[in-house]
């Protein structure tokens, strides 16, 4: 990334958002190749493809902020559990389901992410009220029946 100094004058060097940073010099080079923009102007802006590039299965942002790519994991949990309510499958079924397959998908972001423990906190607060439902228990039981060891 291109860093301005106070002053300096641009010219095709153009900052992103209100850094001090550009996404893309002109004037760098791979191999002989010349380098793509970071910034993909004509994605949909709300995407993560507008302003992030994903190395190694982990989206950066051109403003290494996690902001985005937070708000699209609470996002596709949100809408994964919600897709796993409303199939005709029994409360068990769903539990199934939620421990295999939703835990499984998320578990990678966090591999590959940075996220702090007060996300992964928010993410059991949307969670554990459908699993309570989906375990028939009442919203005040305690979390202790939903986690415990199956040989207990």
């Amino acid at each position: 990334m291109k860093r301005f100094n106070t002053g300096e004058h641009r010219g095709s060097f153009e900052p992103f958002g209100n850094t001090v940073y550009c996404p893309f010099d002109p004037k760098l080079s791979i191999g002989g190749n010349k380098i793509r923009f970071i910034v993909d102007v004509a994605s949909d802006p709300g995407s993560l493809a507008f302003d992030h590039f994903k190395e190694l299965g982990r989206w950066i942002s051109v403003d290494l902020k996690e902001d985005k790519i937070k708000s699209m994991v609470r996002k596709r949990v949100v809408d994964d559990l919600v897709a796993v309510d409303a199939s005709g499958v029994n409360g068990f079924c769903k539990l199934w389901i939620y421990e295999h397959f939703i835990v499984r998908r998320v578990s990678w972001q966090f591999l590959v992410h940075d996220f702090c423990v007060t996300f992964a906190v928010g993410l059991d607060k949307i969670s554990i009220p459908f699993l309570k439902r989906w375990a028939g228990l009442y919203r005040s039981a305690d979390l202790g029946c939903l986690f415990r060891l199956r040989k207990d």
